[in-house]
């Protein structure tokens, strides 16, 4: 297993909410884009996205790597690193570990399951992730969201209800919007030349701003690119942070057993039904 090593006890135990919680955005969208493209022009795009959406197929939807965080606010500053393992689209793994590479804290999740391993504390959380949203005030179509894909920057599943291209400030670039299921709308920055996403926002119905991810340094994994720098900012209390993705690896095959943690008897345990 590759780990990479942080320096302060504390810091670790913030790991697991923050991949569960720490991503709570406030206020209402400000949309970046300009006007819709006509609709020739837009049927054009429409159809590059779809291409490009069938061809993510071909990617490598299992992957693990070393993970580097960088947490910002105006009272804190926080960095920490570890290793993940993601399944496409919602599953993933993550394990924080000491100097040593000793594993401190660990937190897997499916979108709907999750559990959370405080080796500090002797202490193991599991649940619901749904509960985990109401009892702590975050959107459930956040936490609950295809993780999978935003970590690797790609396409949400096709389960749209309607899409819109608007035009950006930048010529060469497009702002691809889809809602998803009724529930909330995806919208993608492309580069019109490469057709990489450059910026997506996550949306409420109500226009709402859950998530905002910037990437960037994008390498080959496998079959497609995938980023190495992801940005995640208007967060809450004027956070940012910063996601560095290393040594970026295929994963030829994934179990439910690797996604689940083993727990000691002698831990608290804590349930979220």
């Amino acid at each position: 297993m590759k780990i990479l090593h942080r320096n302060h006890r504390q810091r670790i135990k913030s790991v697991g909410f923050f991949l569960l919680s720490s991503f709570i955005l406030s206020g209402c969208a400000q949309k970046p884009w300009g006007d819709p493209f006509s609709e020739e022009e837009s049927e054009g795009l429409r159809n590059r996205v779809e291409q490009l959406r069938l061809n993510q197929k071909e990617c490598s939807g299992q992957w693990d790597a070393n993970l580097e965080v960088s947490y910002h606010t105006a009272l804190d500053d926080k960095k920490f690193a570890g290793y993940i393992l993601v399944k496409e689209p919602s599953s993933f793994k993550f394990i924080a570990s000491n100097p040593l590479g000793q594993p401190m804290l660990a937190i897997t999740s499916n979108g709907k399951r999750f559990q959370l391993v405080d080796v500090l504390n002797n202490q193991y959380t599991h649940g619901s992730t749904f509960n985990f949203a109401l009892r702590n005030d975050i959107p459930e179509e956040f936490i609950s969201g295809q993780w999978g894909n935003w970590l690797a920057g790609k396409l949400d599943l096709p389960d749209k209800t309607e899409s819109t291209v608007y035009q950006d400030k930048d010529p060469e670039s497009f702002w691809y919007t889809e809602s998803v299921n009724n529930r909330i709308t995806e919208s993608y920055l492309f580069d019109a030349s490469s057709m990489l996403i450059k910026k997506s926002l996550l949306m409420s119905k109500k226009g709402k701003i859950l998530a905002a991810f910037s990437y960037d340094g994008y390498v080959s994994n496998g079959a497609c690119l995938q980023p190495t720098q992801i940005t995640v900012d208007q967060l809450s209390f004027g956070a940012s942070i910063t996601l560095n993705l290393q040594d970026i690896q295929p994963v030829s095959t994934t179990e439910e057993k690797d996604f689940l943690l083993t727990v000691p008897s002698y831990y608290f345990i804590r349930y979220l039904p």
